[in-house]
This record gives structure tokens, C-alpha cells and sequence, in this order.
């Protein structure tokens, strides 16, 4: 429940974001969405590959995913920051190398 959340605090703030901006509101609230939703499902996946791993391998406890899941959610909301403030630092940085190729 808190992921879900989360990710419509996301899409609702890069909606509002994109307005105010004068961006495709709807376009920045789906990449937004859609970011949040791959790094959870990369992050989780990863993390459970990892521990599926394990326990094959060198004989971890089974439950371990049941046990480290509120940690794996936490570590996934943090990517999930990171990630969208990376693509917010990055858009702003590409808008400024074609305002300055523009100049040139």
C-alpha cells in the first residue's frame, strides 16, 4: 500500500510539475510512473535474484525474502528517488546543451 502510495504522489507531482512548466503534463505524469514502476521492479527483482541465489547456492533460509521485506521495499523507494531526481537533473540538462548549441 505504501508503494502505491508513493508512486501516485510521483505521478501526481510530475503532473503538476509539467504544468507549471508548461511541459506535456499527462507525458511527464506516464514517465514519471513508468520510472518509478521499472526501478521498483529492477530493484526488487535484483534483490530477489540475489537472495533466490543464495539460498541455491550456499544454502540461505528460505524466508529470507519474507524477513527483508520491508528492507526491500525501503532500498527500492530510495532507488526510485534517486532515479527520478537523476531524470529531473538530467532533462534540465539537456534543455541548457541545446540552448547553448543554439548560441553557438
Amino acid at each position: 500500500m505504501l508503494i502505491l502510495a508513493v508512486g501516485t504522489f510521483y505521478t501526481w507531482f510530475a503532473y503538476g510539475k509539467a504544468k507549471q512548466r508548461g511541459r506535456n503534463p499527462i507525458r511527464w505524469a506516464f514517465v514519471a510512473a513508468a520510472t518509478f514502476l521499472g526501478t521498483q521492479l529492477l530493484v526488487a527483482g535484483g534483490i530477489g535474484f540475489i537472495l533466490g541465489l543464495g539460498e541455491d547456492l550456499w544454502g540461505w533460509s528460505a524466508n529470507l525474502i519474507n524477513d527483508y521485506n520491508l528492507h526491500i521495499t525501503i532500498v527500492s523507494l530510495l532507488a526510485c528517488i534517486v532515479t527520478l531526481d537523476f531524470g529531473r537533473k538530467s532533462s534540465l540538462r539537456s534543455r541548457t546543451t541545446r540552448f547553448k548549441l543554439l548560441i553557438l
